[in-house]
């Protein structure tokens, strides 16, 4: 798709795709992993709850839907990510601690905006080859590299 970055619409679109990085940046913070052990993997349903469907309904409370606040239409749709997150962390030394990094790309569409959240996991312990990564999307699809995320991912045609 051939972009004018200079059209109105694209400079209004980027300058403000910015801003809502940087938003996004500054609410979730900068680590490069981040670590859930077993007691913890509530925390990381709430997380994956987030970048799937932003802000919950309802304050989390305890048990009930896992104590992340969204409704069991979305904790199904939570936890089948969380379960594809688990089956990627077989080949680390500690299959229970769970490290993930979430992004959000921020994509033009001819008419729309959209917020496109990638998980990225590293494939081994991160102590080891570092720069090995799997990458899932929204719909749980798994990618082995980022590579294979920017050639086959299913993402509406778009500018990111």
């Amino acid at each position: 798709m051939a972009v004018d970055w200079n059209a109105d619409g694209m400079l209004v679109w980027r300058e403000e795709a910015v801003k809502e990085q940087q938003d996004l940046f500054d609410m979730l913070g900068t680590p490069m992993w981040r670590e859930f052990e077993p007691p913890h993997y509530g925390n990381l349903k709430r997380e994956i709850g987030f970048a799937l469907f932003g802000v919950p309904e309802e304050e989390p409370c305890a048990n009930l839907n896992d104590s992340t606040g969204y409704t069991d239409k979305k904790l199904k749709e939570i936890n089948k990510i969380f379960d594809i997150i688990q089956k990627c962390m077989k080949h680390h030394k500690n299959p229970k601690t769970i490290c993930v990094s979430f992004f959000f790309m921020l994509g033009k569409t001819r008419d729309d905006c959209i917020t496109v959240p990638v998980i990225r996991i590293p494939q081994f312990d991160i102590i080891f080859k570092q720069n090995i990564n799997l990458f899932i999307d929204s719909c749980g699809r798994v990618y082995k590299t980022w590579q294979d995320y920017l050639e086959n991912n299913t993402v509406p045609e778009c500018v990111l």
